[in-house]
């Protein structure tokens, strides 16, 4: 009998097992979709002075979901430039509910990032940690609220931010404590300001505050 019940009891572990399994797929399927990112490819000289080699984003609807993957690219690249030659991605003037996955796979030496008047309401460590070489970030002009404290913690290359006009109440001190290569850095017209002093007290050495 003993033996029957230790069995019994296995079969209802694979069966749960299995479901719970089936269910992660069927999950993974219904709100991860797969997208192509639609560019037009050029060079210009960004805010920072750095020339870039970039994608300007046509197909902006897309990061309307927030479940988007990016898994491929179209477009004309300028002379023999590649995919791996992109260093920079551009958006403006749209719609995106959460910062895009999957860039790092496309795009494999990124190290700009523009995404401006997007309505972006939040952004985690999560999007930014796949992106090391981060050395230019614009999210100005969207609805983001709170800057967190790891927010950078993957991005130690990063030196140039542009945060301004957001919303944000809540920009923890610490946030740009370890960016030691941070020359610029924009906060202008945000909601919070004993918050935005603080952060930017401990950070004196930086050469372009604007606040």
């Amino acid at each position: 009998f003993s033996y029957q019940v230790k069995k019994f009891n296995t079969i209802i572990i694979s069966i749960t097992r299995f479901i719970t399994l089936s269910i992660l797929i069927i999950n993974f399927i219904l709100f991860t979709n797969a997208e192509t990112l639609n560019c037009i490819f050029s060079s210009a000289l960004w805010t920072d002075g750095r020339n870039r080699y970039y994608c300007h984003v046509q197909n902006k609807e897309i990061f309307v979901n927030r479940h988007v993957q990016i898994d491929r690219v179209t477009g004309q690249h300028q002379n023999s430039m590649t995919d791996d030659d992109v260093e920079g991605i551009y958006l403006w003037d749209g719609v995106m509910e959460a910062f895009p996955k999957g860039l790092e796979r496309v795009f494999k030496n990124l190290n700009g990032i523009s995404f401006q008047n997007m309505k972006l309401q939040a952004i985690h460590q999560s999007d930014l940690q796949m992106h090391p070489n981060l050395q230019f970030l614009n999210l100005q002009g969207n609805d983001l609220q709170m800057i967190e404290a790891n927010l950078f913690n993957f991005n130690p290359k990063l030196a140039f931010i542009n945060l301004s006009n957001n919303k944000i109440n809540f920009i923890h001190p610490n946030v740009f404590n370890y960016l030691r290569q941070l020359y610029w850095l924009n906060l202008e017209n945000n909601r919070c300001e004993s918050f935005l002093g603080s952060a930017i007290n401990k950070r004196q050495d930086v050469e372009n505050i604007i606040n």
